[in-house]
């Protein structure tokens, strides 16, 4: 029996990072905090994690799912990237008092290919039902090509805060959203489109592209639009790989 033992070494952070933040929205109190260089065993890490983890294609026909691609979800502990992510939240947030520890990580892989048909839908930015989200890019530099977009709703703004903060149902630029959803639900959201982000909605305005980079790790809150940036023919042949991790907002709330 040939069992995948994980090696520590296989998860640790590299002791020489870059990181920036810059911060979005009309108080730029959003930040965006990306970290160069990450992983310190790149390679093995994609060898004996990713290459081994069995990713199920999402079934699209459940609401819920609205990545198109195979995703594998991973029940390792991630300790060196939690203590990471947990200092650039204490660092660059009101938070500044979080214990690695005592809060709910989780993390996936996610696969996608590009020249396909996807839902309208499945092609909009969208939040999670998280506090704090981070993706990390794992393609080899040669097949890197876009990355990760922050939005601003015409209707709502850069955030839609409904899994956080239940204090924003009761606000004017939620129920704008929702009016709009309303809409988009019902004469839109199942129609069969190329999976291009060229393709999103008009009251989607772009605020941020982050670059995708081998090895890069993109941290932000998740209750800002965002979305992978893709294009047809980028991931045709070699689909596009990531870790996505997510902070829960119990702990917070």
């Amino acid at each position: 029996m040939n069992l995948n033992f994980v090696n520590p070494d296989d998860l640790r952070v590299n002791d020489d990072l870059q990181f920036d933040c810059v911060k979005v929205g009309p108080d730029q109190n959003h930040p965006i905090i990306t970290v160069d260089n990450v992983l310190a065993n790149p390679d093995q890490f994609i060898k004996n994690i990713v290459e081994k983890a069995p990713a199920e294609f999402n079934d699209l026909s459940n609401p819920e799912e609205v990545f198109p691609g195979y995703q594998a979800h991973l029940s390792i502990g991630f300790s060196d990237i939690q203590k990471l992510v947990t200092l650039f939240i204490n660092k660059y947030t009101d938070f500044n008092d979080c214990v690695e520890e005592q809060m709910r990580f989780s993390h996936q892989i996610n696969i996608m290919y590009t020249d396909v048909k996807c839902k309208r839908l499945q092609l909009q930015p969208h939040v999670d039902p998280a506090m704090f989200a981070y993706v990390l890019y794992l393609n080899p530099e040669e097949e890197c090509k876009g990355g990760t977009s922050f939005y601003e709703h015409k209707k709502c703004g850069i955030v839609n805060m409904e899994n956080v903060d239940k204090r924003f149902k009761r606000t004017e630029n939620y129920w704008n959203y929702k009016e709009w959803q309303y809409d988009f639900y019902n004469q839109k959201k199942d129609d069969e489109i190329e999976l291009d982000t060229a393709l999103i909605e008009d009251e989607y305005v772009e605020e941020l592209m982050v670059p995708m980079k081998f090895n890069r790790l993109v941290i932000y809150p998740s209750y800002v639009w965002h979305h992978a940036v893709v294009r047809p023919g980028w991931f045709k042949d070699n689909p596009r790989v990531s870790m996505s991790g997510f902070v829960a907002a119990d702990y917070f709330l």
